[in-house]
């Protein structure tokens, strides 16, 4: 294929394992994609502050879209950001905290959070090494005594809910949009909030239009329902084979999990290897 795609990587699940390991083939198949004209882009649920240093040391991406498409950047250029309403977000904070729900506000430098969200996290992983490794997989997080004071938050990670995300989508209002999590732990419910509209899809919209490229010339990789708005928008969509069953129905094609060279099969058969 001689025609340039973008193409729009997931990082966990996708790019790496949920252990934090970068597939040596899935490091070939972006080299080889790269020298082939193709330019490459993170595109993550995480922040900015999230995204794994080394990860983006190996210089083989052209761009991110971070924070759910809050938060496009090209070559180190902020193309595009978008902050939560401040006084949506103290509103926020405020019903949350009346409900025990913890909060970890994701802002584009840095992850903000008080000490009821840390000493929460703690009691939830009482053995050290599975805590720290907890805490690595998240990214540094900023202990505030006045999270309200957190500047340029993008997204909002909450914990330990009591409600499903149905009651609680009816009762922040139609500003946010909640996605729950699948880890949950007695009962209780994780998962993130979003400004509506703001998500991957319109992230890559904003990419694409920077470098001159149309919605057909886009390629996206993902394994989980949070990928979906990157799935559906993109010309052509892969699942990755260790992905949900929500997303391997959406997609256009599916490969192998990452574990069994799954992003390299899965750039050979959309055409951007050989």
């Amino acid at each position: 294929m001689n025609h340039r795609k973008a193409v729009f990587l997931d990082i966990d699940g996708t790019l790496v394992t949920f252990q934090r390991k970068f597939p040596s083939s899935a490091r070939l198949a972006l080299e080889k994609a790269g020298a082939a004209g193709h330019l490459l882009f993170i595109c993550t649920g995480r922040t900015p502050s999230q995204i794994y240093p080394w990860l983006l040391e190996t210089g083989l991406f052209d761009g991110i879209v971070a924070g759910a498409g809050s938060d496009v950047r090209a070559n180190g250029e902020i193309i595009f950001q978008h902050f939560v309403d401040r006084k949506k977000l103290l509103e926020l904070i405020h019903w949350m905290n009346e409900r025990q729900i913890y909060l970890i506000l994701q802002g584009s430098e840095d992850l903000y959070a008080d000490e009821k969200l840390l000493a929460f996290h703690r009691s939830l992983y009482t053995d050290d090494a599975v805590r720290q490794e907890r805490e690595k997989l998240l990214g540094h997080v900023e202990i505030l005594n006045d999270i309200e004071g957190a500047p340029n938050i993008e997204k909002i990670a909450y914990y330990h809910s009591t409600l499903t995300q149905k009651e609680l989508q009816e009762a922040i209002g139609p500003y946010f949009s909640v996605t729950e999590s699948s880890i949950s732990r007695g009962g209780r419910l994780n998962g993130e909030i979003t400004v509506r509209g703001f998500d991957k899809a319109l992230g890559m919209k904003y990419m694409l239009d920077h470098f001159g490229l149309s919605r057909e010339d886009s390629i996206g990789f993902g394994d989980s329902e949070n990928d979906l708005p990157m799935m559906n928008y993109a010309g052509l969509s892969v699942a990755m084979g260790n992905g949900s069953e929500e997303t391997k129905k959406a997609a256009d094609l599916v490969t192998s999990p990452i574990e069994e060279d799954g992003l390299y099969q899965g750039f050979v058969r959309a055409g951007l290897i050989s």
